[in-house]
């Protein structure tokens, strides 16, 4: 679909896939350009914004991140280890705060759902506690 959609465009504007001029339209086009200025781009050694294709990584930072990060640390250097249960987003119930928006992009109720790390780190955790190399 998106290949077939490219494609279409190019003709529309009288153009082969690959022309640099496409690209400058598409992005001209594109809905979600705007994002582009709510991520922090990593800096070539000129300044320039590297072009950024990693996709086994944690990805761009996006700029409410390094506050809603730094609100957090806020939190633990005012509150300690009450900061589990008091606060703006008490840690102890952290999973409160997901549940609700997880359940309406999935398709399910809040308690129906659960929001944890990926299949190999909850492997990994589980089998460090469980697995003894020496058998036992």
């Amino acid at each position: 679909e998106g290949e077939e959609a490219v494609a279409a465009f190019a003709r529309e504007h009288a153009l082969e896939v690959g022309d640099e001029k496409l690209a400058s339209l598409l992005d001209e086009a594109d809905e979600f350009a705007s994002f582009r200025n709510e991520i922090e781009f990593p800096k070539q050694e000129d300044g320039t914004a590297r072009t950024y294709l990693c996709g086994n990584s944690l990805g761009l930072l996006p700029r409410a991140t390094r506050k809603r990060v730094n609100d957090e640390l806020d939190s633990w250097s005012a509150l300690g280890v009450e900061g589990h249960f008091r606060g703006n987003m008490p840690w102890a119930k952290v999973d409160d705060f997901t549940d609700s928006p997880m359940s309406e992009i999935v398709g399910a109720r809040p308690h129906e759902v659960v929001v944890t790390g990926t299949l190999s780190a909850n492997l990994h955790a589980l089998l460090v506690h469980f697995y003894s190399a020496d058998g036992e």
